[in-house]
Order: structure tokens, then sequence, then C-alpha cells
């Protein structure tokens, strides 16, 4: 055989070798329609090849014309239109950084398919679902101005009373964490099995104490932003291994722009302990959520009382409150609360409005910003670097920037205001004042439109003077984090256009910028 020919045999080998490891890549890139997209709806008639919608799958599933979800293509967009799709687990095995995405079809914007109708469109309903991989995108595109209705992706758990809406479970073990990285949810709606509050049984006796999302492994960059977490027994957001050894968590969390409301099974029975929040995560964000009949433990705590080493929580621009329709009061602990850990780096906790924790029943109300305890296991480690400033309180039972147990770390709290109720002042600038400072809001039951702005958490007048807080960004365009976000209202008002920062979460004032959220 010439040199010249056996070139070309090298030549044609290497090719080949080249198109089969690039080949599982180039397909996902072209998706089922060559262009990168897949179709997705229940009640399609076509071959299910997800090319279009007339073909589209009908489901999640092993069966003929559904999209297996262990084998789902990498860098591709799924189209979901309305329909039930039970319980999935996605448990696709990632390809490098490669995206899969689950987006709901609206009338607005469902792919390039040019056969959709709009009867298509409407709500992607799961049951309880779990996700195991990496690289993960869902995406529900829109919701109602109420910021509680509209959703076209929902997870519901309906029957399992100590269940989960939605869990990652990549079957982590403390002696053998899997780590699950870049997870994001947006206009998501996750509902648990305590609707309208109605368990009155212990966990213990399998009563409702059911989560809504649930992180069961070690996750980094955790994305959760305008959905909707609600009546769940126990606990809205739990991050936790739950195995002896660590609680430890992973590390970039961001949630903003969700309304979480009623979780309940720890005010109905001593057995559990309820929160929106528990978790154990550096980097942690929690900004311009709205809180709505939280009860129990506290509202943002850690998950177990123990020694797990974390830091850096921001805690700013939200909204607490109970209504008139709350019928189990009751927070031991406040708005944050620790319980015996080994914190570094930072906790602040800024610019949250806390609101009407207080009524007749109410004898364990504690709405202290943050509350530091011994977890009896040590007691708390570390020397980070805490701070409390520019909180609002209206109608507290009983009201502190903090609440500090014996052995907790220092913590400098000031420039926190209370309007009404029982507050004690910590700070050489805190404050007490009389009457209402909203809007709208009085502890009555409501709806109305873009909860944050016309619910009524909006200021009458400014407050008294709030602290300019060190970092807060001269380009608000520019806000990507939590640290130069500070200077941002949960309406997009610069903090302190009118001259004075307001304390709360909401800024007097019109002026908005880029940053204003969307509906």
């Amino acid at each position: 055989m010439n040199v010249q020919r056996k070139r070309h045999i090298y030549s044609y080998a290497v090719l080949a070798i080249l198109l089969l490891e690039l080949s599982p890549m180039l397909l996902a890139a072209s998706g089922c329609d060559g262009v990168g997209n897949c179709y997705v709806y229940a009640s399609a008639t076509g071959t299910g090849t997800g090319s279009n919608w007339t073909r589209a799958y009908t489901g999640f599933g092993t069966g003929a014309r559904q999209v297996n979800p262990a084998s789902m293509l990498r860098g591709v967009t799924y189209w979901i239109a309305a329909g039930n799709y039970g319980s999935v687990r996605f448990s696709t095995p990632a390809s490098g950084t490669l995206v899969t995405t689950i987006k709901a079809a609206t009338t607005s914007n469902h792919g390039p398919a040019t056969d959709w109708n709009n009867s298509y469109a409407g709500q992607a309903l799961f049951s309880e679902s779990d996700l195991t991989t990496s690289y993960w995108n869902f995406d529900g595109q829109s919701r109602g101005s109420d910021w509680q209705t509209g959703y076209n992706i929902k997870f519901w758990n309906q029957t399992h009373p100590q269940g989960k809406a939605f869990y990652i479970n990549a079957n982590s073990t403390w002696h053998n964490p899997v780590v699950v990285t870049d997870v994001a949810f947006r206009y998501v709606e996750i509902e648990g099995t305590n609707k309208n509050f109605t368990s009155s049984t212990s966990c213990a006796n399998g009563g409702y104490c059911d989560q809504g999302f649930y992180i069961g492994s070690p996750t980094n960059n955790v994305y959760i932003g305008f959905c909707y977490l609600h009546d769940v027994g126990d606990t809205q957001v739990q991050a936790n291994l739950n195995a002896s050894g660590t609680n430890r968590l992973g590390d970039n969390y961001l949630f903003e722009y969700n309304y979480f409301s009623r979780n309940h099974s720890g005010a109905q029975s001593s057995d559990n302990h309820s929160e929106a929040f528990s978790i154990t995560a550096s980097n942690l964000i929690i900004r311009n959520n709205y809180f709505q009949d939280i009860g129990s433990s506290a509202v943002i705590t850690d998950a177990a009382g123990g020694n797990q080493a974390f830091g850096n929580w921001y805690v700013y621009g939200n909204a607490w409150f109970w209504t008139n329709a709350n019928p189990y009061p009751g927070v031991g602990n406040g708005f944050v609360a620790f319980y015996g850990q080994t914190l570094s780096g930072v906790v602040q906790v800024y610019n949250n409005t806390i609101a009407n924790i207080n009524n007749a029943t109410c004898s364990v109300c504690n709405s202290a910003a943050l509350g530091i305890f011994d977890g009896g296991q040590g007691g708390n480690r570390g020397s980070p670097m805490i701070s409390v400033y520019n909180n609002l309180w209206w109608n507290p039972y009983r009201g502190s920037p903090t609440s500090v147990a014996s052995g907790s770390y220092s913590v400098t709290a000031d420039y926190n205001e209370s309007y009404g109720g029982n507050f004690t002042k910590q700070g050489s600038h805190d404050s007490t004042t009389k009457g209402n400072p909203f809007t709208k809001f009085n502890g009555s039951g409501y709806s109305y439109p873009r909860p944050f702005e016309s619910l009524g958490f909006k200021l009458t007048a400014d407050t008294a003077r709030g602290l300019a807080i060190s970092g807060w960004s001269t380009s608000p365009s520019g806000c990507t984090s939590g640290i130069n976000c500070f200077n941002i209202d949960p309406a997009g008002v610069i903090r302190g256009a009118d001259g004075t920062i307001d304390r709360g979460a909401f800024q007097i004032g019109s002026s908005r910028t880029v940053n204003a959220p969307r509906t």
C-alpha cells in the first residue's frame, strides 16, 4: 500500500473517531426538530417523535410516544404544553455543562414549530417529582400579577403527607456525597398537601409534615426565582443531607421574588419544627421575597442544631407578615435563626419588613430579625461578622433586632424601627413610632395585584433615616450579586432616592432602575 493511500486511510479513521465522539453533542444541539427543540403535549395524536406539536411526545416515561427522563437530550429545550404529567424522575446524565431546559409553552412563546394552536396553552401539572443529576432549567415563563396564580408549570404533592413536592436527590450519603450543580426554577408553583391549614394531626401520627422543595444532596448553584411555594405541612425549602456526619449543602443559592405561604405542622404539634427555609449552605442570598403566615421555629433557619460549617448569608428586602386568616400563630425564634453553627464570613439581615406577628392567642410570638441560640451541641462557633440594620416592624407581639442566647456570636444591630407593638431597642439609632406606616396592609386578608407594590407594604412617608450600607452599588444596572443589590428595593427604587434611606423593604419614591421585577 503506497504512503499516500495510508495517509488517506489514517485521515478517515481520525475523522470517524472524531464524529463518534462528537455525535452525542451534535445530536443534542440539533434536538428533535433539528434546531435544538423538542415538544411535549399530553393530548398530541401524532407519531410521538417530539419534532413538532402534532408529533409531540405525550409525556415523560418509557412508553410509546414518551420521552424517557433518564435519556433526554442535553443542550435542548423541551417545550411543554398543558396536561397532567404525573411523577417524573429527571435523571439524564450530565454532558459537560450542557443544560436541559423544561419550558412551558405559552400563547406568546411556544417554540419555532409552526403547527402550534393556542388551545395547547395551559398548566403542565406534575405530581411528586425528583431530579438526580446536574444542569437543569425549569421555566414556566410567566405568572399572574398577584404572584399566586397563573403558573404554567406546577409540582403538587397531593397524596403523601410526609413527602416532597420536588426532591433533588443524587443518592448522597455523608460518607459518599454526590454533588449536583446548576439547577434553576423560574415561574414554577410548588404546592404541598396542607391546603388551608387542614391538618390537626401530629407528624408522628401521620399528619401533614411534607416539604415543598427538598434538597437532599450537596448542591451548588441553585436559583429559585418568581415562584410560588405554599401549603406545606412543614417547610417550603428544606436543604439537608439528613445524615450524621454533615449537613453541609453546597454553595451559591439565590432565592428572589418568590411568594411563600402557609406551613403549619410545627404550630399544630410539638414533634416537628417548621420554617419557610431550613438550609445549610454558604453564599446564600434570600432577597425580595414575600412570606405569608409562616410560623413555628422561625422563617429562615439552619437545617439542624449542630456544628455545621458555612457562611455568607444575605437576607434583605423581604416582607414577612401574618394575616388575620392565620389560625395557627406562633413563632419561637423570629425571622432568621441559628442553633449552634460554625459560621464564617458574614451574616447580613437588612431592610426587611416584619408585620403583624401578633394576635390575641399568640403568647410565644418572637419577631426578632435575627435569633441566635445555643443548639445544645457545643454552642455557636466561628467569628462571623453579623449585622442587622434598617429593618422595620409593625405591630409585633414581641419584637427586637436580635434575640441572642448565651455562648453566641456577637452581633451589631442598629437603625431598626417599630411602629406600635412591643419592641425592644438595641442600637442608639433604633426607634419606635406610633401608627401604621403602610399604604394598605393592616393584617386583613387581601387580594391585590403586584403584591410588593400594591398589596400595601409601600410606605406612606419616609421612616427615620436608615444606614447607608457599605458596598452599595453606584451602578444599579450592574446589580448581579448579593452585596451590590442592597440599595435597590423590591420595586426597583434606589434606596435614598429622595434623600432619606428608608427602613424596611420599601423606599419612598418612583424612580426605578432596570432591575424592577417582572410580575
